[in-house]
């Protein structure tokens, strides 16, 4: 029994003492094929009821692990989002006095030495905010595009769009804007 006991507690101390997988790994390198735990031997109740400790001890170290890493990475998060705030807001700062500059200079292109930036217009938009209003004044009108509402009786904002790029006027029942311009800042 003695013998036994001391082969378990011999296997015990070989899974304890053993490397940890990560620093046998080098580089990426796969582990040897020769390395393996060697078998823990339960081969009566004593054994059985030290395994059960032993476990419960390995599972109460990875509980413990597990609730350092929590702790650790909600600070590590809530460090990580003020940087990206504070941060965020010198970007800002940077775009916006970008964006004043391409402004200013009415450029389209700009390329520098540390990035390129571009200023696009923005896209023009309809809001039909009356549409039984338009869809009535819009029954009555020939337009050279066609008619300016779908045949289910909703307005075309496409058409509604061109309509106003020929003829100027807006319908009745919209509201027509236009988005503000964008610049596009590339870093290089």
């Amino acid at each position: 029994m003695t013998d036994v006991m001391n082969q378990a507690d011999e296997h015990m101390q070989a899974w304890e003492t053993a490397p940890e997988v990560d620093e046998l790994a080098v580089e990426g390198m796969p582990l040897p094929v020769e390395y393996e735990l060697q078998e823990c031997i339960v081969s009566d109740e004593t054994l059985a009821e030290d395994a059960l400790r032993h476990l419960d001890y390995w599972e109460g170290q990875l509980a413990a692990k597990q609730a350092h890493y929590d702790r650790e990475r909600a600070r590590i998060d809530r460090w990580f989002d003020r940087q990206k705030e504070k941060i965020g807001k010198r970007m800002e700062w940077h775009s916006h006095g970008l964006e004043v500059f391409m402004r200013t200079r009415k450029l389209k292109t700009c390329t520098l030495a540390h990035g390129t930036l571009r200023y696009r217009d923005g896209r023009p938009s309809i809001t039909v905010d009356d549409e039984e209003t338009f869809l009535m004044w819009a029954i009555q009108q020939e337009t050279p595009d066609g008619d300016l509402y779908q045949e289910k009786r909703v307005p075309d904002k496409k058409k509604i769009l061109a309509y106003i790029k020929t003829c100027g006027e807006i319908p009745p029942g919209c509201d027509h804007t236009i988005g503000p311009g964008r610049v596009t800042i590339t870093t290089g």
